[in-house]
């Protein structure tokens, strides 16, 4: 399965990013709009995984999290991938 690290973001943030991402979705074949609740911030993709290999990975993570306290994110502007000529994710 093709996994990755994420960070869930506030739902309120999400509505907002998915309002957002609709204007370009109206505007741009290539781009689809989301559900809200699929918004997230990929810290980590890490492709191709074993489900055997999803717990070593949850704890690995969990581990490494008990390490780092919380912190403030603040979004600014709009950026896409690969780029914004050929956006297909926003």
């Amino acid at each position: 399965m093709r996994c990755f690290i994420a960070i869930n973001l506030p739902q309120n943030l999400r509505t907002s990013l998915a309002k957002s991402a609709s204007g370009f979705s109206s505007k741009v074949k290539s781009i689809r709009a989301i559900k809200p609740e699929s918004i997230h911030l990929t810290l980590k993709f890490l492709g191709e995984v074993k489900e055997s290999d999803i717990g070593v990975i949850e704890q690995t993570l969990s581990r490494i999290s008990q390490n780092h306290s919380s912190f403030s994110l603040q979004i600014h502007g709009v950026g896409a991938f690969p780029d914004m000529r050929r956006p297909s994710v926003v």
